[in-house]
Parts: C-alpha cells; sequence; structure tokens
C-alpha cells in the first residue's frame, strides 16, 4: 500500500512538473516580445523626423526596414527680369542729367530777369505819361512797387512746368522742355524794350 502511494505520488509531481513547464513557455515568449516592437516603433518614428527646409510624408513603415519619403523645398518665386523695368518706366519719372539741369536753371534766371526787365520798363512807361498797361491781370499792379513780384508769377509757373515736361515719359515733352522758358524770356524782353521806346 505504501509503495502505491509513494508510486502515485511520484506520478503527480511528474505532472505537474510538466503542467509548470508548459505554462512558463508562453510567459517567457509573452515577455520578450514587447522590446521588439517597441524597438520597431522607435525606429519608425525616427525615420519620420523633419529635416530642415522640407516637408515629411509619413508611410507605414515595413517590417524591421522603415521607409521615409522627403519632398524637396520649393524654390523662391522671383519675379521675371522685364517686369520692375516696365514698372519704373510707366510710372517713375525719368531722371534729368546734369546739363539739362544746368540748363534749366539757366534759362530760368533769365525768364525771372526778363520779367523784372519788362517791370521796370512798364513802370518808366506809366510815369512817362506815354505808357498804358494793356494786360487787365497786371493793370491793378502797374502803378506801384508791387508790378515786380506779380511779374514773377508767370516764370514761375513756366519754370515748373518746364520741369515736369523735362521729366516727362512722353519723347515730344522730353525735347521741347526748354521752350516755355525761351519763350518766357524772350517775349518779356521785347515788351521791356518796346516799353523804353514808348517812355522815351
Amino acid at each position: 500500500m505504501k509503495l502505491q502511494v509513494a508510486v502515485l505520488t511520484a506520478l503527480l509531481s511528474l505532472t505537474g512538473f510538466a503542467f509548470a513547464s508548459d505554462q512558463s513557455e508562453p510567459a517567457t515568449k509573452q515577455s520578450t516580445t514587447p522590446p521588439a516592437a517597441s524597438v520597431t516603433e522607435s525606429a519608425a518614428k525616427t525615420a519620420q523626423v523633419a529635416l530642415p527646409n522640407s516637408d515629411v510624408l509619413p508611410t507605414a513603415p515595413a517590417p524591421n526596414s522603415p521607409v521615409m519619403l522627403i519632398k524637396p523645398a520649393a524654390p523662391p518665386v522671383t519675379a521675371p527680369h522685364g517686369f520692375l523695368p516696365m514698372i519704373h518706366g510707366a510710372v517713375i519719372p525719368r531722371d534729368s542729367s546734369p546739363a539739362e539741369q544746368r540748363t534749366w536753371v539757366a534759362l530760368s534766371l533769365m525768364a525771372h530777369g526778363a520779367a523784372a526787365f519788362d517791370a521796370y520798363s512798364t513802370r518808366e512807361s506809366l510815369e512817362s505819361g506815354r505808357g498804358y498797361e494793356r494786360n487787365p491781370l497786371m493793370r491793378p499792379f502797374a502803378g506801384s512797387a508791387a508790378v515786380y513780384p506779380a511779374a514773377q508769377v508767370l516764370p514761375f509757373g513756366l519754370d515748373y512746368l518746364s520741369r515736369r515736361m523735362m521729366r516727362s515719359n512722353k519723347g515730344l515733352f522730353r525735347h521741347t522742355w526748354w521752350l516755355p522758358q525761351l519763350a518766357a524770356t524772350v517775349g518779356s524782353t521785347w515788351l521791356g524794350v518796346r516799353n523804353l521806346h514808348v517812355a522815351q
């Protein structure tokens, strides 16, 4: 009887050991699987890191070989070469040369000097009693010293007009900008000489 109990006990011990070993194998497999998965996920995340000045298109990585696609940055958009010169010629006035500026200053001085001479000769003609002022705009100032500043209004306006014509984008105005000042100089000089002849 004791022998039978000993044999039964030995069989139960062997059966329990075998069952315990079968239960320990899945646990071992289960404990080794998560590190491999974590390594794959970390590699996939590292592969999808964006580089400077580039866009990353994330894709599903293949097992043990993550795939990374990088789209190159777009080139900078630049304006066409002929755009700025076209705007400059259409909007910004043409710059005058140094020679044109010196000529403009000389004609301006001549026009203002001729206007002052016209004003002086007009007063001389009126004081002689043989002349009169025909310009209705200058008639209120002809009998006083106010005729001198009043005579400078027209030359100042023609100076501005000549300056605008000099910097115009139209070829006709650019080549005839000196005409207003020259015409004012010639006209005032002729009137001044005529007034002096009347006063004598």
